[in-house]
């Protein structure tokens, strides 16, 4: 399906010439390392996060940033603002796996989490 002249839907992804836009839920229930998304490193090398995280009694949302050089991943997160510091202290991954690039979260508690992803991932060459 396209829209406008540069952008494509396809499912949750829409696609403009420099960037892709989508969205994931996962649910977690354990404290072992959980992929929330991943996606080509060697066609993206950015990406911006915004993340909702929900218990049974409680919320957190998130924005955190991303970016990686084919070997390492960095991250930042910012605007943390939730009812529960359990939840605001949950770690926060953003790592290389071969050619793919893996956002992920480790949480503090095992806990059922409902996490909400909308994400822009940044083309490396447009």
């Amino acid at each position: 399906m396209k829209f406008f002249n540069n952008l494509e839907a396809n499912d949750n992804l829409f696609s403009l010439s420099n960037s892709v836009t989508g969205s994931a839920r996962v649910l977690v229930s354990s404290t072992d390392l959980a992929e929330l998304y991943s996606f080509s490193g060697d066609e993206f090398h950015g990406a911006k996060f915004v993340v909702q995280v929900m218990t049974a009694s409680d919320n957190c949302v998130r924005e955190v940033l991303g970016v990686h050089n084919d070997v390492d991943g960095y991250l930042t997160e910012y605007a943390i603002v939730g009812t529960s510091e359990d939840l605001e202290q949950d770690d926060y991954r953003f790592f290389v796996d071969s050619s793919d690039v893996v956002f992920g979260v480790v949480p503090t508690t095992v806990e059922p989490r409902d996490f909400r992803v909308h994400f822009v991932l940044l083309r490396h060459d447009y």
